[in-house]
C-alpha cells in the first residue's frame, strides 16, 4: 500500500462525506495508517485497543467501538475483535485509492492562491550575520571597567612580595561584584574566600586577580547569558583562575562551561 496515496485519498472521501466524518473518525483512521506502516504494510496487523484509543486520544471504550464500527461500515477498514479483552483485534485497511466506489468523485479542495505576492528579495547580500544582544547593560558594563580597576586597588593590599600575607576586603569585593554582575549575595563563602587565598599563595598577583575579574565579566558568552553562570566561586576555581588571569580581556572567546 501507498501510505501517501492512501492518506490523500482518505482525506478526499472526507471532504466528500461532510455528514459523516467526525474528528474521532479522522484521529483513529490515520493512526491506524500510521500503525499499518510500522507494521510494514501487511494485510491484517493487530492494534491492541488501549493503544489505538491512546493514539487517537478517545477516551471511552463505547466511543472507540463506535467509531471502529463506523470505519467498517463505510468500507474504509474490516477488523475482527478478539476472542477476549486480552488479545488485541486484527485490522485491515481497505484500499481506498483503488476503490471505485470509494474515489467516485472523490476531490479535496485545493489550498486557496496568495492574494498578494511575496516580498521581494533582498537585492544587496548581507555582508555580516546580525546579532541581537539579550542582555541591556553591556554598556553600562563597559563604562564602569575604570572604577572597577580602582577599586579592586583598595580591596586588596600587598603586605610581603610572595603574597602570603595578603589582606583581602572581601565585603568590598562583594559589593562590587553585586553591582556589576547585578547580582544579590550576601555573603561570600568560606569556599571561595580559601580559594581566593590559595590563588595568590600559589604565587599569582594582585594584578592577576584583577585580570580574572576583567576577563569573566567581558567574555561574551556570559554576557549573553546574562551572567547568570558567573560567581566569585567559580572565578577563583583554579582552572577557570588560571585560564582568566593569563589571557587578555580582547581575546577572550566564548566557551561552555
Amino acid at each position: 500500500m501507498d501510505g501517501f496515496k492512501q492518506i490523500r485519498s482518505f482525506y478526499s472521501w472526507v471532504f466528500n462525506n461532510p455528514d459523516k466524518a467526525r474528528q474521532s473518525h479522522i484521529s483513529l483512521y490515520v493512526f491506524l495508517i500510521n500503525q499499518n506502516n510500522r507494521n510494514m504494510w501487511v494485510e491484517w496487523f493487530k492494534c491492541p485497543r488501549d493503544l489505538a484509543m491512546a493514539g487517537a486520544c478517545i477516551g471511552s471504550n463505547n466511543t472507540y467501538y463506535k467509531v471502529l464500527d463506523d470505519l467498517k461500515n463505510w468500507n474504509l477498514l474490516e477488523y475482527k475483535k478478539g476472542i477476549n479483552d486480552f488479545k488485541a483485534p486484527m485490522i485491515k485497511l481497505n484500499c481506498l485509492y483503488k476503490s471505485e466506489q470509494l474515489t467516485a468523485q472523490v476531490s479535496a479542495p485545493l489550498s486557496a492562491p496568495l492574494t498578494a505576492p511575496l516580498p521581494a528579495q533582498l537585492s544587496v547580500q548581507l555582508t555580516a550575520p546580525i546579532y541581537k544582544r539579550i542582555t541591556d547593560n553591556f554598556k553600562l558594563i563597559n563604562n564602569n571597567e575604570n572604577d572597577f580597576i580602582n577599586l579592586l586597588d583598595n580591596f586588596i593590599k600587598d603586605k610581603t612580595e610572595d603574597n602570603t600575607n595578603t589582606s583581602i576586603d572581601f565585603k568590598l569585593l562583594l559589593n562590587f561584584f553585586n553591582e556589576t554582575y547585578g547580582r544579590k549575595l550576601n555573603v561570600i563563602s568560606d569556599k571561595t574566600k580559601k580559594q581566593i587565598k590559595e590563588r595568590l599563595k600559589e604565587g599569582y598577583s594582585k594584578e592577576d586577580l584583577k585580570q580574572a575579574l576583567l576577563n569573566a565579566k567581558n567574555d561574551p558568552y556570559h554576557i549573553e547569558n546574562n551572567f547568570k553562570y558567573i560567581t566569585l566561586e567559580f572565578i577563583s576555581r583554579s582552572d577557570k583562575f588560571e585560564r582568566y588571569s593569563q589571557i587578555h580581556e580582547t581575546n577572550v572567546k566564548p566557551r561552555m562551561i
